[in-house]
């Protein structure tokens, strides 16, 4: 029985579109069942303490970004249904300097999109599902965990991949060893490295913030092909949030998805190595410590990816990110 695929992303910033996008393209054979969207823990006034949050607010922004995921998959010409998702419990960017939502939503599908459903609708869907589901996740495990848990998905969960981890000297907004996915349900990302019956591939920052796959402004991404409108979302992203900083653009939540691909062995070159690890364990904050090397155990693997092949990741662009 074929094997499908369900795609889980958080905010729907540029790159969780470029993913999504990635991901409905035939010639990576995904298979791409369903894209669910996680929310994030918002506050209508900017300057509230980053531990302060407004639930009705956070479940409209959920709404709105779930509408927006909608509306760019169905004028990109891919038919996919798109739930939403869970709000997790933490945030490390402070209200003040997230983006608002409308910005990055030119085609005003906040309100014009319809999206399909709740995060319990979803379950639903999955549990409808025949054979394995692989999952692709660019965001925090809190779905990954209900959807483990949940009695319904028992004997359907198959293979991970996830942007998780920092286990080298990259920099990043959080500091040491946190990055945002893990820390912000960092009780979710432990329990999923844990209990998850399948094999997890962690693509860590370690990896998708090499200069090699990142870009200086959003202009560098049109010789690739991606899709002008996807290129648009760059370009308001990186006047209102990376270029401000200095940052350049790196697409993250894609390396799952061409790692996912790799899996499946449907590329003819692979981009992506890794060693297997032992999950040590996951601190309070996020950080995810580990031992690398072969471990001689009967539970599920954990892998972490090690080396990017550049060249072979913007080839994959080049062919995938493209509308229908």
């Amino acid at each position: 029985m074929e094997r499908k695929t369900v795609l889980i992303v958080d905010n729907v910033d540029p790159d969780n579109s470029l993913a999504a996008v990635v991901s409905c393209y035939p010639g990576l054979d995904l298979n791409l069942a369903a894209v669910i969207v996680t929310g994030r823990p918002a506050h209508p006034d900017v300057s509230a303490p980053i531990n302060v949050f407004d639930q009705t607010f956070s479940e409209a922004v959920l709404s709105l970004n779930t509408r927006r995921m909608k509306g760019l998959l169905r004028r990109m010409g891919w038919h996919v249904p798109v739930f939403e998702g869970l709000i997790p419990p933490k945030t490390l960017v402070p209200h003040s300097v997230h983006i608002r939502e409308e910005l990055l939503d030119p085609r005003n599908d906040g309100h014009m999109a319809q999206a399909d459903g709740t995060f319990g609708q979803a379950l639903d869907f999955l549990r409808g599902l025949r054979g394995t589901i692989d999952f692709i996740i660019g965001g925090p495990l809190s779905e990954a965990r209900e959807i483990m848990r949940d009695p319904g998905m028992a004997g359907k969960l198959g293979k991970l991949t996830c942007q998780l981890g920092l286990f080298g000297n990259v920099e990043t907004i959080a500091g040491k060893g946190r990055t945002f996915n893990s820390a912000a349900d960092p009780d979710a990302t432990r329990a999923v490295l844990a209990e998850w019956p399948g094999p997890i591939y962690l693509v860590p920052t370690d990896v998708t913030k090499q200069p090699s796959v990142g870009f200086n402004v959003p202009k560098e991404l049109e010789p690739l092909n991606v899709a002008r409108e996807i290129v648009r979302l760059y370009e308001i992203f990186w006047r209102n949030v990376l270029g401000p900083r200095g940052e350049k653009i790196y697409p993250h939540d894609v390396h799952p998805v061409f790692l996912m691909a790799q899996l499946r062995s449907t590329l003819s070159r692979r981009p992506y190595t890794w060693k297997e690890v032992s999950v040590d364990q996951v601190s309070e904050h996020g950080e995810i410590e580990v031992t690398f090397g072969h471990v001689s155990s009967n539970r599920p693997k954990r892998f972490i990816v090690r080396t990017v092949d550049a060249y072979v990741f913007r080839t994959l662009l080049r062919a995938c990110a493209q509308a229908r």
